[in-house]
């Protein structure tokens, strides 16, 4: 059985086969060819090689599926993006572009189809939806250039999708009852909530600190890099673990640490009895993040809280942030966005609480004195 859309098969004698299109016959019906090599990578290579090769002179859109295209500009793609990203490439071609358009001359690819295709995502979260846009016309821009298809996609927008949901934010008491559990946990995991809720750090970066990334000194937490599970093309394996630099240059980044939590880490350190390596996890090898998932959901679990991803603990730094008086740009460094306006669009909304506290405040400074201010002229 070939893995989900590639086309790529282990043989009986052990081999790996990888099957493409190197042309149609007048009926129209696909001619395949086939690579042979002793492990998945090694195949996956040698059928990039291939089809680039086939189609390194002149092309005719006519006979060029939208799928062989995509095919031949991937295998351009690998070598100037991280692993995670492509990945998530793939997972793109072979979940959605493959299958929707299967078959379709790239020259017969016209605004109709690709408007179908975007109102068939339901399933897609707005951002997803965006994402996937931003890759296929990035795949259609290339085609272009060699004069493979038109610009059908230029007048097309996205479709509009109900409102965004709010980030999940913990209150404040969800939040102490949150640390209170950890604080009582024994659990060596308890620790990586807290540093997260008062630093902002994502759940990947937290998994990838090594005791090195710490300066108690300066008291300091330096980020790296970056621990993710992603699809990889290691024989035999459908997901594999990688550690990287972040997914920015603006992620690497230093970040004050608090005195209360630099000494808790520091106590900590002295407790796990190791001076280097991963802070989680083994010497030599990072904890994976869906590890600590599961954790943080037992967590919540038991603390009476509603469920929310290991992510709502960044969402809840930075509404802290915002609700003690931290300025944007400061913010935006720490959770390490490109510019402000990311910080300003994701984060520049007020909680409940928050919303109460503004009023009383203002009922505060500017009721008081209107009232004073009344009384004061009518003793005058």
């Amino acid at each position: 059985m070939s893995r989900r859309g590639e086309n790529i098969f282990k043989r009986k004698d052990g081999r790996w086969e990888a099957r493409f299109i190197k042309g149609y016959d007048i009926n129209g019906k696909a001619k395949y060819s086939s690579v042979y090599a002793h492990s998945y990578s090694e195949v996956s290579r040698r059928r990039s090689e291939a089809i680039s090769m086939m189609y390194s002179g002149k092309v005719n859109p006519s006979t060029l599926t939208l799928t062989d295209w995509f095919e031949r500009w991937m295998s351009t793609r690998k070598e100037y993006v991280k692993p995670s990203t492509y990945a998530v490439y793939r997972r793109y071609c072979s979940n959605h572009i493959y299958p929707f358009f299967s078959g379709l001359y790239i020259s017969r690819l016209c605004e109709d189809n690709i408007i179908s295709f975007l109102e068939s995502r339901n399933g897609l979260s707005s951002s997803t939806l965006k994402s996937l846009f931003v890759f296929f016309k990035s795949g259609l821009e290339a085609a272009k250039k060699e004069m493979l298809v038109n610009n059908v996609w230029s007048g097309i927008k996205l479709p509009q999708r109900g409102k965004k949901e709010p980030v999940r934010v913990f209150s404040l008491s969800e939040q102490e009852d949150l640390e209170r559990a950890v604080k009582e946990s024994a659990e060596e995991y308890g620790i990586g909530v807290t540093i997260c809720l008062y630093t902002g750090i994502r759940i990947g970066e937290l998994c990838g600190l090594r005791w090195e990334d710490i300066n108690f000194t300066a008291s300091v937490l330096s980020v790296r890099r970056t621990v993710q599970r992603i699809s990889t093309e290691a024989e035999g394996k459908k997901t594999g673990i990688i550690v990287q630099e972040p997914k920015s240059v603006h992620s690497i980044r230093d970040i004050p640490l608090p005195s209360f939590l630099a000494e808790k880490l520091y106590d900590y350190k002295i407790a796990s009895k190791r001076q280097s390596g991963y802070i989680f996890g083994s010497h030599s090898e990072p904890v994976e993040p869906r590890a600590y998932q599961y954790y943080f959901t037992s967590l919540l679990k038991r603390t009476g809280i509603k469920h929310a991803n290991f992510h709502a603990t960044r969402h809840t730094f930075a509404a802290r942030a915002l609700e003690t008086g931290m300025d944007i740009k400061t913010l935006s460094e720490i959770l390490g966005h490109a510019d402000c306006t990311v910080t300003m669009k994701q984060y520049a909304h007020s909680s409940d609480e928050q919303k109460r506290k503004s009023m009383e405040t203002l009922a505060e400074r500017v009721y008081s004195k209107a009232v004073s201010g009344h009384i004061s002229g009518q003793t005058g």
